[in-house]
């Protein structure tokens, strides 16, 4: 007998007279939501695991850091954190990535040829097109 709980929107499992069978209570359901959610919790060895936060500012050639404020970058992470779901998270922020084209490829290399040319005991483009 399936009873619909209408505060949370889940569905509870009705098994006898004993309990409801509620997976939003588990132990390992509540420690993967908190993953989720970057904050803190027990791992399953025990281990405290703090929550997580922003790392310092990257120093690449795009100046990330240099083109967004000190608050908009915690609203951006607290929001994406508050999404809570992996599956969520994951399909949310693959709609943020844009295909682009390889600007540059190795033509020379075949398939299954080493690209390395220092190592001696692999074969280069080279060697190969020596050979032929």
């Amino acid at each position: 007998m399936d009873v619909l709980d209408s505060d949370s929107g889940t569905i509870n499992v009705m098994t006898g007279k004993k309990r409801q069978i509620n997976p939003d209570k588990w132990k390992r359901t509540v420690r993967k939501r908190a993953c989720d959610r970057g904050e803190s919790y027990i791992s399953t060895r025990g281990k405290n695991v703090e929550a997580k936060k922003q790392g310092p500012a990257c120093a690449c050639k795009r100046l990330c850091y240099s083109k967004s404020t000190d608050d908009e970058r915690d609203t951006i992470y607290t929001q994406f954190r508050d999404i809570g779901d992996k599956i969520a998270q994951d399909s949310y922020l693959s709609g943020l990535v844009l295909p682009r084209k390889i600007s540059r490829t190795d033509d020379d290399v075949e398939p299954g040829e080493a690209k390395c040319l220092d190592d001696p005991g692999t074969s280069s483009a080279a060697d190969a097109k020596q050979k032929k």
